[in-house]
């Protein structure tokens, strides 16, 4: 059985994200999305509940039809995750070639330490959810750049006022 599994910190999960499930989810018999703490980001805080965006990226994947994808939230090295599972295949989104340096570099490290190997998908669309995080911070509408269920997300978090966008607490 070829399980594969996809980590993140999907704040917010957006639809080049969702692509990157899709193409897993026809590969493989099973796919793990993990929701994880990324240390790069951490000083900058999450932006939407884990929780909350957990819940919405399983509507969304119900609506797609997707019954073979299980989201998690997770806390744990990549290691513990990938044996509880009994993961044997890392899937990767790479946007540009500053992706493509990055994950290579981390695929080599899976492979060396997990005996992981790692499927990269390309992907057209550049989109991050930094990329997302800073249109909504100028106004600008994202409806486009993320499913329907986590725009909900998204609208009940911020609300416009006249050209800018002001966090709801």
């Amino acid at each position: 059985m070829m399980i594969g599994f996809i980590h993140g910190s999907f704040d917010p999960f957006i639809n080049g994200h969702l692509e990157l499930v899709k193409r897993a989810s026809r590969r493989c018999d099973k796919v793990i999305v993990g929701i994880a703490i990324n240390p790069l980001k951490v000083l900058r805080g999450r932006r939407f509940n884990r929780e909350v965006m957990k819940e919405a990226m399983i509507k969304v994947f119900e609506r797609e039809g997707m019954d073979n994808v299980t989201v998690i939230i997770f806390n744990d090295f990549t290691l513990r995750i990938t044996l509880n599972y009994n993961v044997n295949i890392l899937i990767r989104g790479i946007r540009n070639d500053k992706d493509r340096r990055y994950e290579e570099k981390l695929a080599k490290i899976y492979k060396k330490i997990l005996g992981l190997e790692t499927t990269f998908f390309y992907s057209p669309d550049n989109n991050s959810s930094t990329k997302i995080m800073e249109k909504l911070k100028k106004g600008k509408d994202v409806r486009e750049n993320v499913p329907p269920e986590i725009y909900e997300v998204i609208k009940k978090k911020w609300w416009k006022l006249p050209n800018q966008l002001k966090v709801n607490v």
